[in-house]
């Protein structure tokens, strides 16, 4: 079944912005009574829902870890996008179906092509998602695999990660990778 795609509140306030736009032209071509200072401020008032909008969207700021525990799977996608950004990759998500394994790809600060595998689980997470991973390494022709949670892998899940070359960070690592941002 294809994953939907998450309502953006950012995308859902800038759609408001034709709202105004609309009601300028409207009142340019003599269709309205309104004031112009009615139509700026309802303007500002516009720009100032996009702007908290983006305050509380997860890629427009930074998220903790217990934040990070609360949120949706496509959010932490998103939250994972933001945070490797400021720290030199450039990733983007993937379809949300038929995404091969990959929730991100693109290349870490170095330019190697990486893929990875987001796993936002209140569980450890099993040999599965590694072996999703690996694969989505082949399909994407990528160097790097790197599995990212927001919990800790199976003894299992590590095992096969340490054989097949894939890069795991795990609670503890994120928690880092979160600090060099939060703290830079």
């Amino acid at each position: 079944m294809a994953r939907r795609r998450p309502r953006d509140p950012v995308e859902e306030a800038v759609g408001l912005l034709l709202l105004p736009g609309f009601l300028i032209v409207m009142r340019a071509y003599g269709y309205l009574r309104y004031p112009w200072w009615a139509i700026i401020a309802f303007t500002i008032l516009i720009l100032a829902l996009i702007m908290l909008a983006f305050a509380l969207s997860p890629r427009g700021r930074k998220a903790t870890l217990n934040e990070i525990d609360k949120m949706s799977g496509e959010q932490f996608e998103l939250t994972l996008q933001y945070y490797l950004k400021r720290t030199g990759w450039k990733v983007r998500t993937t379809p949300r179906s038929g995404d091969f394994g990959a929730d991100l790809v693109g290349t870490d600060p170095q330019g190697v092509p990486c893929v990875i595998q987001a796993k936002r689980w209140n569980q450890r997470v099993g040999i599965k998602a590694v072996q999703e991973v690996i694969g989505a390494k082949a399909y994407y022709n990528a160097q790097r695999a790197l599995l990212i949670t927001n919990n800790y892998l199976t003894d299992a899940a590590y095992d096969l990660a340490k054989k097949s070359n894939v890069e795991v960070w795990n609670r503890r690592r994120l928690e880092i990778e979160i600090r060099k941002v939060l703290y830079s």
